[in-house]
C-alpha cells in the first residue's frame, strides 16, 4: 500500500486496486511507473468548492467560479504556479473575477491562449446562462479582462464541453445538458459547435449531429479526431445514470458524423470527468446509484475500460484538466453538501 504525501505534509494511504471498485471484475490497467507512483497534493484552494471551472497553461492553474453552501455561486478567479513541482506549489493569486457568479460552466484553453467559459447557472438553477466569456492569458501569466463572445442559442447548464485544437482555430462542442435546472427538468440531446478565430474567440454556434439520447451531467473529450461522450443522466426524478460511451468523427469543418456506441463504462455514473492525458482517456470519480466513486478508469477508443490509480478519496462534481502529461483534479463533493478544497495530480496512464 503506497503512501502519498499531500499538501501540508499529510500522509495518505491509497489502495492500488481502488477501494470503490464496486464491480469487482474490472482489470487493472498496465500503466507506466510514473502513474503507478500515485497521486500528489498541491496547495489547497482558498475555499472548498464544487463545480468549478479549471484551466491550465504552462505552469499555472486557474480555478474559476464554482459553488459553496455558505455564499452560493462564486465569481472569484484564482490561480497558482505549479511549474516548480510540489515544493514550489505556492500561494493562490486573485485574478480578474467573472462578470457574474457562475457554477457548472465549461472551460477550455484555446490554441491562441485564451480561456473560454461556456454556459452554467446561478445558485443551482435560479438562472441558467447562455453566456460565453473569453479572457486572454497574458505573457506574464496574468488574466486579461473578460469579454463577451457570441452566446449559446439558449441557456445551458449540466452540459459537457470539449475542444479539438487546430492550426486555423479550434472546434468547441457543447454536449447535452439542460435549459431549466429545476425539479422535473428535462435533458437535451443537442450538440452545438463553433470554431474560434486566430485570436481564440469563438464564433456563432450551430447545431450538429445530436446525441442518440438526451444526457445531462455527462463528460466529453476529443481523442483521435473523435468526439467522445461518456455516462451522464438520461432522466431526473428519479435520477437515472447511464454507462454509455458514444463516439462521432469530427469533419474538417467541425461537423460530426454518425454516433457509434463503444465499450460501456463498467458502472453507470454522472458528475464525473473525462480527460485525455498522454493519448489515453481518463474517467475520474463521479456519482452512481451505488454511491460516490473514487475510481479512475482508463482506455483508448474501442478498448474496454481498466482501472488506473484511484483518487485519494471519492469525488464528484469536481474540475479536471490535463497539464504537462498529468491529470489534475480540483475541488468537488466528497458527499453531497460536503465540498473539498483539495488539488491532486497524477501522471497519465500512458506515461
Amino acid at each position: 500500500m503506497p503512501t502519498h504525501r499531500l499538501a501540508g505534509g499529510l500522509a495518505l494511504a491509497v489502495l492500488i486496486t481502488g477501494c470503490r471498485n464496486k464491480q469487482g471484475d474490472v482489470p487493472e490497467a498496465a500503466c507506466g511507473a510514473d502513474h503507478a507512483a500515485g497521486w500528489q497534493g498541491w496547495s489547497a484552494l482558498p475555499e472548498a468548492l464544487e463545480a468549478p471551472a479549471v484551466a491550465k497553461r504552462g505552469g499555472r492553474l486557474w480555478v474559476m467560479g464554482g459553488y459553496d453552501f455558505e455564499t452560493g455561486a462564486r465569481d472569484e478567479v484564482v490561480s497558482v504556479d505549479l511549474s516548480e513541482g510540489f515544493e514550489g506549489s505556492g500561494e493562490w493569486r486573485e485574478e480578474t473575477p467573472l462578470p457574474a457568479p457562475t457554477e457548472h460552466q465549461g472551460a477550455v484553453v484555446t490554441s491562441a491562449g485564451t480561456i473560454v467559459l461556456v454556459g452554467g447557472d446561478l445558485d443551482y438553477g435560479s438562472e441558467v446562462r447562455d453566456s460565453v466569456w473569453v479572457a486572454q492569458l497574458e505573457a506574464d501569466g496574468t488574466l486579461g479582462a473578460w469579454e463577451e463572445a457570441p452566446p449559446l442559442p439558449e441557456g445551458r447548464t449540466l452540459h459537457a464541453l470539449a475542444i479539438r485544437r487546430g492550426d486555423v482555430g479550434d472546434d468547441l462542442y457543447v454536449v447535452g445538458g439542460t435549459w431549466d435546472f429545476a425539479d422535473g427538468m428535462v435533458f437535451s440531446d443537442t450538440v452545438w459547435h463553433t470554431r474560434t478565430n486566430l485570436s481564440g474567440v469563438p464564433g456563432e454556434w450551430e447545431e450538429v449531429m445530436p446525441l442518440p439520447e438526451a444526457r445531462g451531467w455527462a463528460a466529453a473529450a476529443v481523442q483521435e479526431g473523435q468526439l467522445v461522450v461518456s455516462g451522464g443522466l438520461s432522466a431526473w426524478g428519479p435520477a437515472r445514470s447511464e454507462a454509455t460511451v458514444w463516439t462521432a468523427s469530427i469533419g474538417e469543418q467541425g461537423a460530426l458524423g454518425a454516433w457509434t456506441e463503444g465499450p460501456a463504462l463498467p458502472m453507470a455514473r454522472h458528475r464525473h470527468s473525462m480527460t485525455e492525458v498522454d493519448q489515453v482517456l481518463h474517467v475520474a470519480g463521479g456519482d452512481s446509484d451505488g454511491g460516490e466513486l473514487d475510481e479512475v478508469l482508463v482506455a483508448n477508443l474501442g478498448q474496454d475500460w481498466a482501472l488506473g490509480q484511484p483518487l485519494p478519496e471519492q469525488r464528484f462534481s469536481h474540475g479536471a484538466v490535463e497539464g504537462d502529461g498529468e491529470l489534475i483534479v480540483v475541488g468537488g463533493f466528497f458527499e453531497f453538501r460536503e465540498t473539498r478544497d483539495t488539488v491532486w495530480s497524477i501522471a497519465g496512464c500512458g506515461g
